[in-house]
């Protein structure tokens, strides 16, 4: 007996390829990704609004320590009041750690899709304190709407050296 293929298996084993492949559809219409690819293939040039870039700053009153080797990380939040349809999302951040291989960091959108921008123990081991600030993209939220409460997550992996986050700031393009 072949059980490679529905085709050839008995009977029982049919209706159960038959009942989960139907399944597995109607999962995969439910799947945000692909709502996201219809978007695209509906998409008719010049039919969207103008393009609007906005930013907004998380307060801080000063750097703020990143729990060390812990998986929960110091999140910090900004609430966005538009109502955009999202584009793009850019992360600007200033990290101060001796060891920035150990940091990760990673957004989470209103509705609760997230974006890992620095994957923890990445190999970067400098730059993420400069200044300025620096500056991470995501397009993980395509055709969100922006209003709402955005968290921002920043993870130690090691113990003993320990760092803080000096700056957050979120720009979304959308319209």
């Amino acid at each position: 007996m072949n059980l490679s293929s529905p085709w050839t298996a008995p009977p029982v084993l049919r209706r159960f390829w038959i009942a989960n492949c139907s399944a597995m559809k109607r999962a995969l219409s439910r799947a945000p990704h692909l709502r996201k690819q219809a978007m695209v293939k509906e998409y008719q040039a010049n039919s969207l609004p103008p393009l609007q870039n906005r930013s907004y700053a998380c307060p801080f009153a000063g750097p703020e320590a990143i729990p060390d080797n812990n998986a929960s990380g110091l999140a910090k939040t900004v609430e966005v009041s538009e109502d955009l349809t999202i584009e793009n999302l850019f992360v600007k951040v200033c990290v101060d750690h001796p060891d920035t291989s150990q940091t990760g960091i990673e957004i989470t959108s209103p509705l609760g899709t997230k974006s890992i921008l620095l994957n923890i123990r990445s190999g970067v081991k400098e730059g993420l304190n400069n200044e300025a600030g620096v500056v991470f993209g995501s397009n993980a939220f395509y055709g969100e709407k922006a209003k709402g409460t955005w968290t921002l997550r920043v993870l130690d992996s090691l113990p003993e050296k320990t760092g803080t986050l000096k700056r957050f700031d979120l720009r979304i393009l959308g319209y």
